[in-house]
């Protein structure tokens, strides 16, 4: 029987302190909301530079009216300028379209794209350093269930 439970992984490559969040399993709006606060009041502790949120294994449980919901929350929590990468599925679009759009116009550099390491390359050339010559991300937690 195929696992059916939404998890995130959390990795942060060091040193340039960005954040990577790989969504896995079906992600409900409540949960989504939820996260979202969790990732901006990290971001405030401080050492984080740069976020990639990957969506390719996760299934989006949202309406787009929600969609807005999330990118305020964002808007309102995370530092201006920003760079904060979306990779996602092609049947995501709408949902990264609508998140790119908002956040961007909120101040913050947002893309989305359909390959992790082309995401990587580029939040890591919006910080001035080189993703090749970066090592692997380091695993902040095991696996967390939520919702």
């Amino acid at each position: 029987m195929p696992n059916t439970a939404f998890s995130v992984e959390r990795f942060v490559f060091l040193p340039v302190g960005v954040f990577v969040a790989r969504l896995k399993g079906p992600n409900r709006f409540d949960v989504s909301a939820a996260n979202a606060r969790k990732l901006c009041d990290r971001f405030a502790e401080g050492g984080l530079n740069a976020l990639i949120s990957d969506y390719c294994d996760c299934t989006l449980g949202h309406q787009p009216h929600e969609y807005r919901q999330i990118a305020d929350v964002f808007a309102a929590g995370m530092p201006k300028g920003m760079a904060f990468a979306y990779v996602y599925q092609p049947e995501q679009a709408a949902h990264i379209m609508v998140m790119t759009r908002i956040l961007n116009a909120a101040g913050l550099k947002v893309r989305g794209f359909n390959d992790p390491l082309e995401a990587e390359t580029w939040i890591f050339a919006q910080l001035g350093a080189d993703r090749s010559a970066a090592s692997a991300p380091r695993a902040l937690d095991p696996p967390q269930a939520e919702g």
